[in-house]
């Protein structure tokens, strides 16, 4: 388990580090920052489950502090862009990602499970 000290001092630094990137790439354009509350240690058990394997300490502690970073879009502000994607869109995002590329990476494929979405059809994981 994680001490809740640990965890406020690493959210703020994370926090920061998010919010200064932001605001260098995207400036003043209409493209405002979403920045999701810390996901549960029940939300994390539940997603260890559905995906049937157990995520290492450090993705838990990343998904403790945001669960999801993302963007909204100038012209459409109820449609976000997320990078650092929300655990409840990982499976989905996992079965997009390894039906890309299991029929020549069959075995890289079944391990693989995305967390961050670039945008462009790319993903890591």
């Amino acid at each position: 388990m994680i001490s809740e000290s640990k965890i406020a001092s690493k959210t703020i630094a994370w926090t920061q580090l998010v919010q200064s990137e932001h605001a260098k790439y995207y400036g003043e354009s209409s493209h405002g920052l979403i920045l999701r509350d810390g996901a549960s240690e029940s939300e994390l058990d539940a997603l260890d489950l559905q995906m049937a394997f157990k995520f290492p300490p450090e993705f838990r502690e990343l998904y403790s502090t945001h669960n999801g970073v993302g963007n909204t879009h100038g012209s459409e502000p109820n449609s976000i862009n997320w990078s650092f994607v929300p655990i409840s869109c990982i499976p989905e995002l996992t079965v997009i990602a390894r039906n890309w590329f299991e029929g020549t990476h069959a075995d890289l494929a079944a391990r693989f499970f995305p967390f961050f979405d670039w945008g462009c059809g790319d993903y890591t994981g």
